[in-house]
C-alpha cells in the first residue's frame, strides 16, 4: 500500500461487463501466503493463501469485502468463480479481506483482488518485500540491504524504508493542522481566562461598598460569592452556547486540515466544555473570594 497500484479488468459470472466500483476497476495484487498478517489487514471470512497454492493448483483469489458486496450483495462470496484479465478460467474466491487505503491515507476504501504470487500471470508494476518488525524497524533496515545485497547484485541497492517513512509526507499536513489548531486554542483560553479574571475583578471591585453593607447585614460569604459569580456564569454559558454553533458551522471548512475527526465530535466538544468551565472557575473563584472576606 501507498506504493504501488495495479489495475486490472474483472469479470463475474453471468455479466459480459467487466465490474467497475465508482468508476474504476479493482485494483488487483500478486502476494505471498504471509502478507496479509504482514501488512495487517484482517481477513473477515474465508482462509488466506497457502504454501500448496501454486501453478497448476486451483487458481484462488482473495477479495476485500467492499468488492465482494459490490459484485454479490448478501449472498455469500466464497466459492464464487471470477475471471481476471483476459483468463476465462474460473479464479476462485476463498477470502474476504476488510477494506483498506490504496495510494493515500485520506480515501474511501478501494476495492481489491489479491491472488497468489505463485499463480500470477500478470505483469506487475513493482516487487514490494513487506516486512512485519517486532522492535524498531529502523535496526532491520541495514540487515535487510545486506540480506538483499547478498542474495543478488541487483539488490543491492535496493531502496528499504519504513512505514512511517511512507506515510509521512501524507501525515505531515494534520500533524501542522492539529498543531496549529492546538496553538491557537491555548491562546484563546488563555485570552478568555484573563479577560474574565480582569472583568470579575472590575465588576467585584465596582460592587465593593454593596458588598460591604450585604456582609454587615449578615450575607454569608457563599451568598456574596453567588452574586458576584452570577453574571459570569451567564455569559460563560452564553459564550459557550455561540462557541458551540459557530465550531460546528466551520467543521467543514476546518475538516482537510483533520485526520479522521471532527470539531463536531461529541468527545472533543465535552472535552474543551470541561477545561473551559474549569479555566472559567479558576479565573472566577478569587475575586469573589476576596469581596466575601469580612476585612
Amino acid at each position: 500500500p501507498f506504493l504501488s497500484a495495479n489495475g486490472i479488468g474483472m469479470f463475474v459470472e453471468g455479466s459480459p461487463y467487466p465490474l467497475e466500483i465508482g468508476g474504476s476497476a479493482p485494483y488487483f495484487n500478486a502476494v505471498t501466503p504471509s502478507y496479509f498478517g504482514a501488512i495487517g489487514l484482517r481477513l473477515e471470512r474465508g482462509r488466506g493463501f497457502r504454501d500448496s497454492d501454486v501453478r497448476g493448483a486451483e487458481k484462488v483469489a482473495v477479495v476485500s469485502q467492499n468488492l465482494a458486496t459490490f459484485a454479490w450483495g448478501a449472498l455469500d462470496p466464497i466459492g464464487r468463480c471470477i475471471f481476471l484479465g483476459s483468463d476465462r478460467s474460473c479464479t476462485k474466491v476463498v477470502g474476504v479481506t476488510r477494506e483498506g487505503r490504496l495510494m493515500r491515507l485520506r480515501e474511501s476504501p478501494m476495492a481489491f483482488v489479491f491472488v497468489p504470487l505463485a499463480q500470477n500471470e500478470f505483469r506487475l508494476s513493482r516487487r514490494v518485500l513487506v516486512v512485519r518488525a517486532s522492535d524498531d524497524p529502523e535496526r532491520l533496515a541495514p540487515i535487510i540491504r545486506r540480506v538483499f545485497a547478498s542474495s543478488a547484485s541487483s539488490l543491492a541497492n535496493a531502496r528499504v524504508v519504513t512505514m512511517r517513512d511512507v506515510v509521512a509526507p501524507m501525515w505531515r499536513q494534520w500533524s501542522l493542522g492539529a498543531t496549529a489548531f492546538a496553538l491557537m486554542a491555548i491562546l484563546g483560553l488563555g485570552l478568555a481566562v484573563s479577560g474574565i479574571h480582569g472583568s470579575v475583578s472590575m465588576h467585584v471591585t465596582a460592587r465593593a461598598s454593596e458588598f460591604a453593607v450585604r456582609a454587615a447585614l449578615g450575607a454569608g460569604p457563599m451568598r456574596l460569592m453567588v452574586l458576584a459569580v452570577r453574571p459570569v456564569a451567564a455569559a460563560t454559558c452564553l459564550g459557550m452556547a455561540v462557541g458551540l454553533a459557530v465550531a460546528v458551522a466551520v467543521s467543514n471548512l476546518a475538516a482537510p486540515m483533520l485526520f479522521e475527526a471532527s470539531i463536531a465530535e461529541p468527545v472533543a466538544i465535552l472535552t474543551a466544555g470541561i477545561l473551559l468551565v474549569g479555566a472559567v472557575a479558576l479565573a472566577v473563584l478569587r475575586p469573589p473570594h476576596r469581596a466575601s472576606d469580612p476585612n
